[in-house]
């Protein structure tokens, strides 16, 4: 047995810090942290902003990656090309906020997609009765976006779970005017998103198909995207 004086303060000598730990299990601690951490430990000291040796990535910018690799090899999210300009810290940060996750998604919370650092931009937004055009999309969708998300948004806070009745929600409290109006309670009921030549790709002839039930092979991460030329678009 040891008998070790607790109040020993040279013992605080003794004991590592992040800037004495080996890069290794530097990199092991990082990884146990989530994109904000990261964020925050990147505009700390040198020891994370510079590149590794060799590695052309910052300590943060490497278990970043390490993480977000993880969960593509396990298909917890869904395959993602990063920009240019992106970094590893924010592909983690959008999988954090729900949106690298396969298929149709429902509730998302309008903050995970236009919060900063989301990567999101608005490119066209209307209400639901106006009759969007082919034009409409076509020039607001700026040409070299990578991905596409369509969505709808609702402004009085409904989820896509609630239960309606003659159009309304029923046996559910909506939120006040002021929380809708700061937006922290506003909500996609559903959306989804794609790259840009998959979800604006025209899937139904304007003159060949005359609507009604159909199908549609045009498909990315588990949603089927369509497009019917000055009719329809959607998943």
């Amino acid at each position: 047995d040891m008998d070790m004086d607790m109040d020993d303060p040279t013992l605080d000598d003794q004991l590592p810090t992040l800037c004495t730990l080996g890069e290794d299990a530097l990199l092991l601690v990082l990884e146990m942290c989530d994109s904000v951490t990261l964020c925050a430990l990147a505009r700390s000291t040198s020891l994370f902003t510079r590149p590794a040796p060799g590695e052309g990535l910052s300590l943060p910018e490497r278990a970043a990656w390490a993480t977000i690799r993880r969960h593509f090899a396990s298909g917890a999210a869904r395959p993602y090309e990063k920009g240019a300009a992106e970094q590893h810290r924010q592909v983690l940060s959008l999988h954090e906020r729900g949106m690298l996750r396969p298929g149709v998604l429902h509730d998302v919370p309008l903050h995970a997609v236009e919060g900063a650092g989301s990567g999101w931009e608005v490119a066209y937004q209307a209400p639901y009765q106006h009759r969007t055009s082919d034009a409409d999309l076509d020039e607001a969708v700026p040409r070299d976006a990578r991905y596409v998300l369509l969505g709808a948004l609702s402004m009085t806070g409904a989820r896509s779970t609630d239960r309606y009745e003659r159009g309304q929600a029923v046996g559910v409290p909506l939120p006040d005017r002021e929380t809708l109006e700061d937006g922290s309670a506003l909500a996609f009921s559903l959306l989804a998103w794609g790259r840009r030549d998959t979800v604006l790709k025209a899937t139904h002839g304007e003159k060949e198909f005359e609507g009604g039930a159909t199908r549609s092979d045009n498909l990315e991460a588990g949603v089927h995207f369509y497009r019917w030329p000055a009719h329809a678009i959607g998943f």
